[in-house]
């Protein structure tokens, strides 16, 4: 959702996005109006630094809160409260600090029991599932009615979202299941009537960008229902799929409602044993050939807004075949993330570490370079300014923790051409730059061995870091290589080489990592060495 809604606002909209995943991650390209922030949204402390400085480059009108957590285990899960509750609280938090003008909340028609078959659901519908999904975002509504006394607020409660390339968990493993030569691609649970509603990305955007447009027309408080009416049953969408894949459709083979129970727990025992338990719970039985009805006219007559014909599921069902048979290495890539849902992310947890660590890191690698009984390994650069020499410390020091943070080494690799070549026209022996980088790595990695609990985590957060600085020595070895080979008379004379703390190149790799990660360049080094970046 949060990636289409850039693409579509992207030219008429100033956006701040906040996200566990990096731009790169997330597939959204660097877009002049669009600004990042890769953070999790249950850390209060973080959302207001980011609130700050939202308000400094100019504030935000609008909030939408698109984030949430959901696992189809039903389990409940502690990142329920940590992103769908207290996350919230927080997202409404900074909207009151941003004091903006509308504030809109992604819900889910799920929040709804729809239990029993022939539910018919509309924007009056109250809240009363008990799952922990459901519990955490009715919880959030109440969070969201709250704060309307300060900006005016709109509820979205969501059909189950889809776009041609699927995207939707369990329709994608419907379809990898019925479009395949499985045992089990013709089995549907119970008379095949289980039946929800589902809405197209590009309806959805419409609406919230309607939301947008006549936010100063609308109440304090709103619901609304972001569905077509009616509903769409497990037959209907087979149907659908196996006509377009096959040219025909096939005839299912419905089972007993009490046999697919069977089935199911006999599945799910024997993937734990052999460490691949599929999509299908236990629990998913008690919605068999339950009809869940959606009704939302009161949406469609304020917003004037409805869904569009051609985005019906069973219309766009011929798109999403289409990538099946043609694209099948994108389908699987797009649909697979899908089915993981990554609540704790390794790299921004060693990240924010690594922040928090930032002056006493820094200021032990400078003690370390400066030693008396180093002078052997560092002789350039103790002859540095140690004012100067911290900088570059530092400057080094972020490059790592936000490559770490965007798994992006594109800023590295280009500040490793620019030292690189200063420092050999400076004298330098490519040793001394590898045991610079050494020192990095060995202190960094100790720190993290210290503070990083979860053993897996710290594994795969030291290897990823290891890779890195390996990575980032055999380029200055091979840039060196390459240096040592250039005729002298290429290179600028003594004298004439600026110095980086004046080198466009370093300001412009100032300017990225700003864009990376935007409240974080300007208020960690530019407060802490000013002058050194002008």
């Amino acid at each position: 959702m949060g990636r289409n809604f850039i693409d579509t606002a992207k030219d008429n909209f100033r956006l701040y996005c906040i996200a566990r995943r990096s731009q790169n991650e997330a597939g959204i390209p660097g877009y002049e109006n669009v600004k990042w922030a890769q953070a999790d949204i249950g850390n209060a402390s973080k959302i207001e630094t980011i609130a700050e400085s939202i308000n400094k480059m100019g504030g935000a009108d609008y909030v939408i809160h698109l984030a949430g957590f959901y696992d189809f285990t039903l389990k409940d899960n502690p990142e329920y409260e940590n992103t769908n509750i207290n996350g919230t609280l927080n997202i409404l938090n900074l909207a009151k600090s941003l004091e903006i003008k509308h504030f809109i909340f992604s819900s889910s028609l799920v929040v709804n029991d729809f239990s029993e078959t022939g539910t018919v659901l509309d924007e009056k519908s109250p809240p009363d599932a008990e799952f922990p999904y459901a519990k955490s975002k009715r919880i959030g509504e109440e969070y969201v009615k709250e704060y309307s006394k300060y900006f005016s607020c709109s509820i979205i409660r969501l059909a189950a979202v889809f776009s041609d390339w699927c995207e939707y968990a369990p329709l994608y493993v419907f379809l990898n299941t019925w479009l395949s030569r499985k045992w089990n691609s013709r089995i549907i649970a119970g008379k095949g009537d289980t039946s929800i509603t589902y809405i197209h990305i590009n309806d959805l955007i419409k609406l919230i960008i309607r939301i947008l447009e006549i936010n100063e027309k609308l109440p304090g408080m709103n619901l609304f229902v972001a569905s077509p009416p009616g509903s769409v049953s497990h037959n209907d969408l087979y149907m659908a799929a196996t006509k377009y894949y096959y040219e025909q459709s096939k005839k299912p083979v419905r089972i007993p409602k009490w046999f697919a129970m069977i089935g199911v727990v006999i599945r799910r025992y024997l993937g734990q044993i052999l460490g691949n338990e599929p999509f299908e719970c236990p629990w998913m039985i008690r919605y068999v050939d339950t009809k869940l009805i959606v009704e939302p006219s009161v949406t469609n007559k304020i917003l004037l807004w409805k869904t569009t014909m051609r985005y019906d599921i069973l219309r766009r069902m011929l798109f999403m075949v289409d990538k099946i048979k043609n694209y099948q290495n994108d389908w699987k890539i797009k649909n697979e993330i899908t089915l993981r849902r990554i609540a704790c992310r390794p790299n921004i947890i060693t990240f924010d570490i690594l922040i928090n660590l930032q002056e006493s890191m820094v200021n032990k690698m400078l003690q370390h370079i400066l030693s008396p009984e180093n002078k052997f390994y560092f002789r350039h650069y103790q002859e540095m300014e140690e004012k100067t020499l911290k900088w570059f410390i530092s400057f080094l020091y972020k490059l790592i923790a936000v490559t770490i943070r965007t798994k992006n080494r594109q800023l590295i690799q280009d500040y490793v051409k620019i030292i690189t070549y200063h420092r050999f026209l400076e004298g330098f022996k490519v040793e001394e730059l590898l045991e610079f980088l050494n020192i990095f790595f060995t202190i960094i990695s100790n720190a993290l061995s210290a503070r990083l609990e979860n053993q897996q985590m710290k594994q795969e957060m030291i290897t990823y870091m290891n890779i890195i600085i390996q990575m980032t020595a055999d380029e200055v070895e091979d840039y060196y290589e390459y240096l040592e080979t250039q005729p002298s008379d290429i290179f600028p004379e003594a004298g004439e080489l600026p110095s980086l703390d004046e080198s466009e190149d370093i300001k412009r790799i100032q300017r990225q990592l700003e864009d990376t990660f935007f409240y974080s360049m300007d208020y960690v080094i530019k407060s802490t060495y000013p002058g050194m970046i002008k």
